[in-house]
């Protein structure tokens, strides 16, 4: 048996996708992102995650399907091609222990693009703090203006969360209702 492991050869990790953006809260930001890019997709391409089945930012998301909104408990377990995590942090008020587990439940649920929204987000804030500290440190990359040039120099921002949740579909319509049906959903 340890002669057949010692054989196997693990491939080359090969990460697919994008870095995770954080977008920077603010007014415009948040038109565009909810009025550009979350209402021009469906829950097959882009899912928004929030903290609770009752949390109060769904009210900014009137017009989805309710299949393209739902919350941690409920997305425990599934996988989507991209997901936005909206106000996780916010909602969980930064507790320790909550805002930890949940945003991890949250951003392991996207299988290319996750995208981060925070409104509580403030520069000086708990929140803005560790948010920028993952950009620092290159884990994720910063927005601070969707109608910015993003990194790849040919587009907005909004342009290019727009190509890379669009691209991301990496499973079928059926494969994802079937995914979801065995999940309860």
């Amino acid at each position: 048996k340890q002669n057949e492991m010692a054989e196997i050869k693990v491939p080359p990790l090969t990460p697919a996708g994008v870095m995770p953006v954080w977008i920077k809260p603010g007014a415009e930001n948040r038109r565009l992102l909810l009025d550009e890019l979350c209402s021009k997709l469906d829950a097959s391409v882009l899912q928004t995650i929030f903290a609770f089945d009752n949390s109060v930012g769904k009210a900014d998301f009137p017009d989805a399907d309710t299949a393209a909104v739902t919350d941690v408990i409920s997305c425990k377990g599934m996988e989507y091609p991209s997901v936005l995590l909206y106000n996780l942090l916010t909602e969980t008020r930064f507790d320790p222990v909550l805002a930890w587990k949940y945003f991890y439940v949250g951003a392991t649920r996207g299988n290319r693009c996750i995208i981060i929204y925070e409104e509580a987000a403030a520069d000086g804030s708990r929140i803005y703090d560790f948010l920028n500290m993952a950009a620092e440190l290159g884990l994720i990359e910063c927005c601070d203006n969707l109608l910015d040039i993003a990194p790849d120099g040919q587009q907005t921002w909004l342009g290019y969360l727009y190509q890379c949740v669009t691209e991301s579909i990496v499973e079928s319509n059926l494969e994802t209702a079937e995914h979801a049906l065995n999940f309860g959903q």
